[in-house]
């Protein structure tokens, strides 16, 4: 019953049924049938919020973490108006700390 373990056989099916490159409409209803059954009681609406707030709670992490470069790069830099051009570029949309 565990939803990692229901995708997997899903997953392994759909390699299965597509393996000879033709997918037979059997195929197709037996794929059909599973992937309501494998998802059949999960809350899919909850495992989205879940995951979107999962990635949130990474890009601030991110942001953190390159705030702190920027201000330590501010700070360390000899050029007096780098951060000007820095805080300039950001409202644009260009990062110059961005890999």
């Amino acid at each position: 019953n565990d939803p990692e373990y229901r995708s997997q056989v899903l997953f392994f099916c759909r390699i299965m049924a597509y393996k000879d490159g033709v997918l037979h409409p059997k195929e197709e209803d037996i794929l059909k049938k599973l992937h309501f059954q494998t998802t059949d009681g999960l809350d899919m609406e909850q495992i989205k919020e879940q995951a979107q707030d999962a990635i949130n709670k990474e890009m601030l992490l991110k942001d953190v973490e390159l705030s702190k470069d920027r201000q330590a790069l501010y700070k360390s830099h000899f050029i007096p108006w780098f951060w000007v051009v820095d805080k300039a570029l950001l409202t644009v949309g260009i990062d110059l700390l961005d890999n």
